[in-house]
């Protein structure tokens, strides 16, 4: 895969005129205080760390009026302390080659599936410390994949099929299906589902509504998880968002609920508050609180803290380019 990328990549090079190639990526860093609370014994823990970084490089060649050869290769670019030390994270996150037509597009590589590749994703403060993957199933790369992703009107579609060698669950199969719904006042209806035979059944339905001023969106799983390497055994977890821009700030909320049947409930709240200094630059600053009486909660990009709550505040800024 690594050879076809490369050769895709000088196709493209060398024929840029007819075509587009793009760099572009994302540089994130923060400076996070965590602290877990058990019984009246607190633990305390400063980050520093950069988990959202990204650089990747994609585009595409006419090869007539109706086909055009696609290709993407991103990596991560992870820098944060462990162990009071410096540690360097960078990886492949994405390197896949597709064929676009009007019937839709078909990529085969390292990607993605199908609720993360669409154009309305739900906003989960994901570019900051605290993270809502203490409720919600991150969303993973899949490797030896198959994608094939279609918009019909308002309407978009994604099925996938794949096998992920990046974890210990490397040998299941992976099944997905995601349909968006666009209408012109500015709502968004979606519906995923995601079955790696043996391992987990992931359930998703979302609404959101976006328009210059304002965002408010409800995020619904449940997962069935039939491997003690996932976390969430027939748990069912609801987040809202909701957020008001003014001119060059806006200001974030968040709260949810996860309930497990091998766990108490799980609860989450976020407020932040962002500054857009221009269309590439923006800094942020968040606070988050979590709790489980069970005492099992961790909060936090690379949490190493446990206990029946935890809390986070960090600050950090997001380039796009």
């Amino acid at each position: 895969m690594r050879i076809w990328g490369l050769s895709t990549l000088l196709l493209l090079t060398t024929s840029v005129q007819a075509g587009t190639l793009t760099l572009y990526g994302q540089l994130q860093a923060h400076y996070g205080d965590e602290r877990a609370k058990t019984d009246g014994a607190i633990q305390q823990r400063q980050a520093l760390g950069s988990e959202g970084s990204f650089i990747g490089l994609k585009g595409f060649r006419p090869l007539n009026h109706q086909l055009d050869i696609t290709f993407m290769n991103e990596t991560l670019l992870q820098l944060q302390t462990h162990d009071n030390n410096f540690r360097s994270l960078t990886r492949q996150r994405q390197h896949w080659l597709g064929l676009r037509s009007p019937y839709g597009e078909v990529r085969t590589g390292k990607q993605f599936m199908p609720s993360k590749v669409l154009s309305h994703e739900f906003d989960n403060f994901k570019d900051q410390f605290g993270s809502v993957n203490v409720l919600i199933q991150p969303d993973t790369t899949v490797s030896d994949s198959l994608l094939y992703i279609q918009q019909l009107g308002k309407t978009e579609v994604a099925l996938g099929w794949g096998r992920d060698k990046d974890t210990t669950l490397s040998e299941r199969s992976v099944r997905g299906g995601l349909i968006n719904y666009k209408t012109k006042q500015g709502w968004v209806m979606g519906a995923s589902l995601e079955v790696k035979p043996n391992t987990y059944t992931d359930g998703r339905l979302s609404l959101s509504f976006k328009n210059n001023k304002s965002e408010i969106g409800l995020l619904y799983q449940h997962l069935d998880a039939k491997s003690n390497q996932v976390l969430g055994q027939d748990a069912k977890s609801l987040v809202f968002n909701a957020s008001q821009t003014r001119g060059k700030w806006t200001v974030k909320a968040q709260t949810g609920r996860k309930e497990d049947k091998t766990a108490s409930a799980t609860k989450l709240g976020a407020l932040g508050v962002d500054y857009t200094a221009n269309a590439k630059l923006k800094f942020y600053a968040e606070h988050s609180v979590i709790s489980d009486k069970d005492g099992g909660v961790q909060l936090g990009a690379g949490a190493r803290l446990q206990g029946k709550s935890a809390q986070a505040t960090s600050f950090g800024m997001v380039y796009k380019f």
